[in-house]
């Protein structure tokens, strides 16, 4: 199956037309923060269409207007068990042309921001500031506003560091000692990394792409980058996991594992993946490839309920999945969605059994 080519990543102003809609050019959209809600709401653990019902009438408190006028994102639960949500209009989602079939992923701007926990970062971009100070925490700012709005901000992320990317910076930032960076040349394609492994995809629901069904970004796919990290470090490969349905087991075999291989690294609930990414960070540069591969794959791979990861293993520089999907076309439009992700995708050993197809898709981070 020859490799297609990358989306292109696009940034969506509030003034720009919305590019023309045709299935031959792939895209990613970038489109303004400052128009999308972060919201954490008690939830049931419930799947599908009737999760997607539930989170609507969840969020109405949180949100302004009619809930049937919202579209809503389940992106993950806290540590205290509540779901945080992305929320953005129905309105602004056709705007954008969510239901447009060459569209790969839609994204906000500042969700695509480089960040590091600790970190508050602040970029530039005309009369406007993009921040992010969380994985789920981000915001497009009015520039004019900037000195009103910064110490509510800085106080709510108590960051360790303060990045800012622009010109000089104005008084109230430079005063908080920031390191500074010039400001990108091409805002898309500096944001194009974070756009293509996104944190935040409202692409979901009735808004989904062909191929993947309405399924939240569940705590599983944590799971699957802590596994896989400790399989890459302890065995070569487990066979026959189902990752969805042994989530639970598999986060005690991780916990136990874990600490066979990292004595002193003590796991905290929902937080496994970053303890873990930041003990493979002292690994060396085959650590830093690996966790790169898993976080482009594995948030595809939490919304699609009908492809199953039946093994995995990790050898160098290559990621191995065995995976089982109903026919030859979702293997198709999986390699299409795992490259879109800048990923090179090899499919092997594709065998047409009773029920659907088996094949191995060999993963390797894209020049």
């Amino acid at each position: 199956m020859p490799r297609t080519a990358s989306p292109a990543v696009v940034l969506i102003d509030r003034a720009d037309p919305i590019p023309e809609r045709t299935s031959e050019h792939r895209r990613i959209a970038l489109v303004p923060a400052d128009r999308v809600s972060i919201v954490a709401v008690d939830l049931p653990d419930v799947r599908g269409a009737r999760l997607e019902q539930a989170l609507r009438w969840a969020a109405e408190d949180a949100l302004a207007g009619d809930a049937e006028n919202q579209h809503v994102v389940p992106l993950g639960r806290r540590d205290d068990g509540r779901m945080v949500c992305a929320v953005a209009s129905r309105a602004d989602m056709r705007r954008w042309g969510a239901d447009d079939p060459a569209l790969v992923a839609l994204v906000p701007d500042a969700a695509a921001l480089p960040w590091q926990p600790g970190e508050l970062v602040l970029v530039q971009h005309g009369d406007a500031v993009l921040a992010r100070w969380g994985r789920h925490a981000f915001d497009r700012l009015d520039g004019a506003l900037l000195d009103v709005l910064l110490p509510e901000l800085v106080e709510q992320a108590s960051p360790e560091q303060i990045r800012w990317y622009g010109e000089a910076p104005p008084d109230s930032v430079a005063a908080l000692d920031p390191q500074r960076q010039p400001p990108p040349a091409d805002l898309a394609q500096w944001l194009a990394a974070g756009a293509r492994a996104p944190e935040v995809d409202l692409l979901y629901g009735d808004f989904a792409p062909a191929g993947r069904t309405p399924a939240p970004r569940r705590a599983w796919t944590a799971v699957l980058l802590a596994l896989a990290a400790l399989l890459w470090l302890g065995d070569a490969a487990l066979e026959a996991v189902q990752l969805d349905a042994r989530a639970d087991a598999l986060a005690e075999e991780i916990e136990t594992r874990a600490a066979r291989l990292f004595p002193d690294l003590q796991l905290l609930p929902g937080r496994e993946r970053l303890q873990l990414e930041r003990a493979l960070a002292g690994r060396g540069d085959g650590g830093d490839r690996f966790v790169r591969t898993l976080r482009r794959a594995s948030p595809l791979f939490a919304g699609l309920a009908a492809v199953t990861v039946e093994s995995l293993s990790w050898d160098d520089e290559l990621l191995a999945l065995d995976v089982r999907a109903p026919g030859l076309p979702d293997l198709e439009a999986l390699q299409a969605q795992l490259e879109a992700r800048d990923l090179m995708v090899q499919v092997d050993d594709v065998a047409i059994e009773s029920g659907g197809v088996r094949g191995r898709l060999v993963l390797r981070e894209g020049p």
